[in-house]
């Protein structure tokens, strides 16, 4: 099953999408800081990343491209307080989608369900029919 990093360094958002994401049966990495997920891209290559919009030592936007540059099937899902993530900036970083806070469950969800879906379109020599059996409430 293909992993979900959920990067932000607030422990309590952190934990929230971690308990939103493994409740619905989505396997879960964590990281705080922008060099703790860099590491873990470069060597698990995930399907989708939360990334807080506001991490220190880092503009989202940048870890976004880096993610990019480092597994481009990867999906990005950039977590903000504010609008202040702009289209155009979305999609020069390669962002699948921006998740409003205060976020919703469902919204949480969905944005997952979402990322594995682009992730399984941009994924070289990917076998839709594994990513499908392999995500929660789909059918094969």
């Amino acid at each position: 099953m293909s992993d979900i990093l959920i990067i932000d360094n607030d422990d309590s958002i952190r934990e929230a999408l971690h308990r939103i994401l493994d409740g619905a049966g989505y396997p879960t990495r964590l990281a705080e800081t922008a060099e703790q997920a860099v590491s873990f891209v470069v060597h698990t290559r995930p399907a989708v990343v939360f990334c807080d919009a506001g991490m220190p030592g880092t503009e989202s936007l940048r870890l976004s491209e880096q993610v990019a540059a480092l597994s481009p099937a990867t999906t990005v899902i950039v977590s903000a307080i504010t609008s202040a993530v702009q289209p155009a900036d979305q999609l020069r970083a390669g962002t699948g989608s921006v998740l409003r806070r205060p976020f919703q469950h469902d919204q949480v969800l969905h944005a997952a369900k979402e990322g594995l879906r682009q992730w399984t379109e941009r994924r070289p020599n990917g076998d839709a029919a594994t990513a499908t059996m392999n995500t929660p409430g789909a059918t094969s």
